[in-house]
C-alpha cells in the first residue's frame, strides 16, 4: 500500500472518529438540559403521582447510560409518611448499535433499592394490566425494555392489622418482558415471615417464574428452612382474588425447628423427606403429602423407618397409612 493510500485510509478514519465526537457532543448539548436533577425529579414525580427526590443525575454518553444517584419515592402523598422507594444508584443504559435496527434496547439496574410497603385497606382492589408491553414506539424509534434488574435490593412488607410482615434481605432480580408478561428469576439471601409471634426463616431462595396477567408459573423455586432444602413447582391462579394453588413440593424438613415453631402437637425430633401436593388457595390451603422419617423421637419415644400420609384439608390434619419399628417391633395403622 502506498503512501497515498496510507494518508487517505487515516483520513478516513479520523474523519469518522471526528464525526462520532461531534455527535456524542451534539448529542450532550442537545439532552444535558432535559436531565437536570429537578426535570428528573419532577417527571418522576408527575408518572408516580407522590414527591420524589434525586440527589444527582450524571449523563454518561461514551457508556451509553445515564446514572441517577439517591433516589427516594414518598410513601404517600407527602414525605410526612417516609419513603416507600430509596435507591442508592439507578442506570438506565441503552444498546447504541440496535439504533441501526431502528430500536433502542434499555437495560435498567437499581443498586440497593430499599422498599418499605404497608397495607392499606382503605385502598381500592390492586389491579394487574392485562399485558405488559416490551416496546414503546418514540417518533421514528421503538424503544424495548431488555431486562429489568435488582442487584442487593431489601423489600418489606406489613400488615399491622392482621399481624403479618415479611422481610426480604440481600435480593437480587432479573425481570425481562415475555409473551405479554413477566419472565422472572429471584434470589434473596433471607426470607422472614412473622405471623403474630410465630417467625419463619427462609435461608438462600431462589425462584425462577412466569408471571402472565393474573397467573404465575414456577419452573422452580427453593429454600432452605432450618438448614434443609424445599422445593416448590407449579402454577399460582388468581393472584389478586383468592390466589388459588396447585403447587408440588420436595424435600426436607426439621421436624424438630416445627415443634419448635409451635407447629406440631407433640414433641417432635427428625428429619423428613416428603413429597406432595399443595392446592387450595393462599388463606386456606390444602395439603397431602407422603413422608418418610429414617428416625424419629416423639415425646422420649424412639422409632425408626417411619413413613405415612399426612393431610390437611383447612381445618383437620390426618395422619394415615402410617408404618413405623418402635419398641423392638413394627407397628402400622
Amino acid at each position: 500500500m502506498n503512501r497515498g493510500r496510507i494518508a487517505a485510509l487515516a483520513a478516513v478514519v479520523v474523519l469518522v472518529a471526528g464525526a462520532f465526537a461531534l455527535g456524542l457532543w451534539l448529542a450532550g448539548r442537545t439532552l444535558t438540559p432535559w436531565l437536570t436533577r429537578e426535570r428528573v425529579e419532577a417527571t418522576l414525580a408527575a408518572a408516580l403521582d407522590r414527591p420524589v427526590r434525586v440527589e444527582r443525575v450524571v449523563l454518561e454518553l461514551w457508556r451509553g447510560r445515564v446514572v441517577l444517584g439517591g433516589i427516594a419515592v414518598a410513601a404517600g402523598p407527602s414525605w410526612d409518611d417516609g419513603a416507600l422507594l430509596q435507591v442508592s444508584r439507578l442506570v438506565v443504559g441503552a444498546r447504541l448499535a440496535s439504533l441501526w435496527h431502528g430500536e433502542l434496547v434499555l437495560r435498567v439496574v437499581l443498586h440497593q433499592p430499599t422498599v418499605r410497603l404497608v397495607a392499606d385497606d382503605e385502598a381500592g382492589p390492586a389491579e394487574l394490566p392485562v399485558s405488559v408491553p416490551d416496546r414503546v414506539g418514540v417518533g421514528p424509534v421503538t424503544v424495548r425494555v431488555g431486562a429489568v434488574e435488582v442487584q442487593e435490593g431489601d423489600v418489606s412488607y406489613a400488615d399491622p392489622a392482621r399481624g403479618v410482615a415479611l422481610a426480604i434481605a440481600k435480593l437480587d432480580a432479573r425481570a425481562t418482558p415475555a409473551d405479554g408478561g413477566l419472565d422472572v428469576r429471584l434470589q434473596a439471601g433471607r426470607l422472614r415471615l412473622t405471623q403474630a409471634t410465630v417467625v419463619y426463616e427462609l435461608d438462600d431462595a431462589a425462584v425462577t417464574a412466569a408471571l402472565r396477567q393474573d397467573r404465575v408459573h414456577l419452573e422452580r423455586a427453593r429454600a432452605s428452612f432450618a438448614g434443609e432444602r424445599l422445593e416448590l413447582a407449579g402454577e399460582v391462579t388468581d393472584l389478586l382474588g383468592a390466589a388459588r394453588l396447585a403447587l408440588q413440593v420436595r424435600g426436607r424438613v426439621s421436624l424438630g425447628a416445627l415443634s419448635r415453631l409451635g407447629l406440631a402437637p407433640l414433641a417432635l425430633d427428625g428429619t423428613a423427606r416428603i413429597q406432595g401436593g399443595v392446592g387450595g388457595t393462599a388463606a386456606s390451603p390444602t395439603v397431602a403429602l407422603q413422608l418418610a422419617v429414617p428416625a424419629l423421637r416423639v415425646a422420649g419415644v424412639d422409632a425408626r423407618r417411619v413413613a405415612g400420609r399426612l393431610g390437611w384439608d383447612g381445618a383437620t390434619l390426618s395422619l394415615s397409612d402410617v408404618a413405623a419399628q418402635t419398641l423392638g417391633g413394627r407397628v402400622a395403622g
